[in-house]
């Protein structure tokens, strides 16, 4: 699809016929993914649409439009896909929302926050130290004073109990690998920010620097640490992704919890070697369902096999609208239970063990993870 096709498709002003000529020719070879393959299922259960096509989507758009009533998001999400509650990045969400509803009793499911720091204290401009010190009331002026903003958020976080984690995707922009960089050099980088925005390489020490302040109060404050590898939306360079090029931090701060985002893809060996390895590191599969459905299901043969049970959780919607999540759920629990009736069948599991594998992978390690008991019935 060429690219303004792609941008027109995401602009609600275009007319729905214009969109789906634009999409019609790329479906037929789109839908045999396991992407298509979601939002099919998505379509045939919530929407009674057995198959999208030329015949079907105005039908399936009136029936989308005519369902966005109250009690929608529960239905789908709650009732349909089982989830009881949503780790969220609160990019997409504004925080006084979770706090006067989602959190709410009675309200399922219920949405925590993780915070991102990417564009703000670790991939720095001067528009995002104006921003820091507009939030903060006060200029940030040196590294110190930056330092100072960082210790102020995190104390914001803390002391809000639907914020459970900070997420880091920086693996869009550049490689993973984080150098402990010395702070008289990452002050030096900064001094000439103040000046200037600066092209990557020559701030890339105190992005390194920065990210390591984050990590180190993560660590303090018991939080855990999302971090994007893998595979990337919209394409780009995944070799600068590999989960191998953060061992420094799973070094460094052993009392940090590393989510490690995507299943590594495709570098899901890495990623078994490295939560293996590291008391500190999980593996987080989410999205990964629907990239590979049979990678998926191999690897989680291998994980179970490699990685104490504990520490893989096996879905994650990762959709910001709720028809993919419950297609992405179908997907995810249909391996879930694939591969555990497999290691039935050979004996490496019970029946019974099988079944309390199942409640690990699908909710209870978030739940401990993420410390999410005081958001459950």
């Amino acid at each position: 699809m060429p690219a303004e096709h792609l941008e027109a498709m995401k602009d609600p002003a275009v007319p729905l016929k214009e969109r789906w000529a634009m999409a019609s020719p790329f479906w037929p070879y789109a839908k045999t993914t396991g992407f298509g393959q979601a939002i099919r299922l998505a379509a045939r259960d919530i929407y009674g649409i057995a198959d999208i096509n030329d015949n079907t989507w105005e039908e399936l758009c009136h029936r989308i439009k005519d369902s966005q009533k109250p009690g929608f998001y529960q239905k789908v999400l709650h009732e349909m896909s089982g989830i009881d509650i949503i780790i969220l990045d609160q990019i997409v969400l504004p925080d006084p929302y979770v706090e006067s509803h989602f959190v709410a009793e009675g309200n399922l499911p219920r949405v925590v926050l993780v915070k991102r720091f990417d564009d703000t204290f670790i991939r720095l401009t001067r528009a995002s130290l104006a921003q820091i010190a507009e939030d903060l009331g006060s200029p940030v002026t040196s590294l110190d004073g930056l330092l100072a903003a960082l210790d102020k958020v995190f104390e914001q976080i803390v002391a809000k109990p639907y914020f459970v984690g900070v997420k880091v995707s920086l693996a869009y922009e550049r490689e993973l690998y984080f150098e402990d960089v010395q702070k008289v050099r990452a002050e030096k980088v900064f001094k000439e920010l103040l000046k200037r925005d600066l092209p990557f390489e020559q701030r890339r020490p105190l992005e390194d620097f920065m990210l390591h302040q984050v990590a180190r109060r993560v660590q303090e404050h018991g939080l855990v640490m999302q971090i994007h590898t893998g595979m990337l939306a919209g394409g780009g360079n995944i070799q600068q992704t590999k989960p191998s090029l953060l061992n420094n931090l799973f070094e460094m701060y052993p009392g940090a919890k590393f989510a490690i985002f995507h299943g590594s893809f495709p570098y899901m060996g890495e990623l078994a070697a490295l939560a293996k390895n590291f008391q500190n590191v999980y593996v987080d599969n989410c999205w990964m369902p629907i990239i590979s459905p049979t990678e998926t299901k191999q690897w989680m043969h291998a994980w179970i096999e490699t990685v104490p049970v504990n520490k893989i959780m096996a879905f994650g919607g990762d959709y910001i609208f709720p028809e993919g999540s419950y297609g992405h759920s179908l997907v995810a629990r249909q391996l879930v239970a694939e591969v555990l009736a497999e290691k039935v069948d050979q004996g490496y599991f019970t029946e019974s063990e099988a079944i309390w594998v199942a409640g690990r992978l699908l909710r209870r390690n978030a739940i401990d993870l993420f410390g999410l008991d005081k958001f459950t019935d």
